[in-house]
Parts: C-alpha cells; structure tokens; sequence
C-alpha cells in the first residue's frame, strides 16, 4: 500500500512541478490537519507522519521546497479552496468537493470510518444509529 501511495503521490507531484502549476520559485503550499495522526500531526513543533513522509520521498533531489501549513482541517480545506496553498492530503472525494476541488484518479488509501460506542450501548451498525444523536469532527473528511 505505501509503494502504490507513494507512486501516485510521486507522479501528481512530479506532473504538477514539471507543468509549471508550481511557482518558479518551486515552494509549494501544503496545508494539513495537524490533528490526523498517523497520516499528519505536529510533534514537537515539526509536522511528521505518513503523508508527510511520503511528500518529502516524493520531492527529494527534486529543485523543490516544500512549506507546511499545519491548519485544522476545515481551515486546511479553506485554504486550499482560495488558492492560498497548492495541496492539501487525506480528502474523501465527493459530488460536491469535485466541483470545488482537482482530486486525482485514484485515491491512496481507502479509509474505513468506525463506530465508537461503550461496551453498554445496544448499537452494532450503522442501521442502529438512526434518530440518534451521534458526532463527528467538524469539517471532517465526510
């Protein structure tokens, strides 16, 4: 799974810096949700995890600097809307987003979403979670 993220990742990177969708300075913009472990957080002041990891391979001998945004991910989302960042990671790609947003082809994960109860709670799936009163993080990638 990592040899395929790291490819695609590899190849968007690679396309958009050679396409000239990078300025000629080659900084590009990335914001992240800086509360996503393990794919982006903050530890100890400097942004490390998965995807992290994956974009500097992706970049490395390349005449590239990358500038982090750590951001929540509504603000992540924002930025990336107004042009204010060239890329953003870990967006579930929907009707709506498409319309705002330039996904790639393929995604590079495919991310289960869980349901969190305690041991006394009667609900086991999602049908059980109707007329419920449920939450979820703000902005979140659904």
């Amino acid at each position: 799974m990592k040899k395929i993220y790291t490819m695609m990742l590899s190849m968007f990177f690679l396309f958009q810096i050679n396409s000239g969708a990078i300025a000629e300075d080659k900084t590009i913009l990335y914001a992240f949700d800086k509360d996503y472990p393990p794919f982006t957080f903050m530890e100890n002041g400097k942004p490390v995890g998965f995807d992290i990891e994956v974009l500097a391979a992706a970049l490395k001998d390349k005449n590239v600097n990358m500038e982090y945004k750590p951001l929540s991910w509504g603000d992540a989302q924002e930025a990336l809307k107004q042009g204010k960042v060239h890329v953003t990671s870990g967006m579930a790609k929907k009707e709506d987003r498409k319309k705002i947003y330039d996904f790639s082809h393929e995604p590079y994960s495919d991310l289960k979403i869980t349901i969190f109860t305690t041991k006394k709670s009667n609900i086991r799936n999602l049908k059980d979670l109707k007329d419920k009163k449920v939450t979820t993080q703000k902005d979140s990638l659904y």
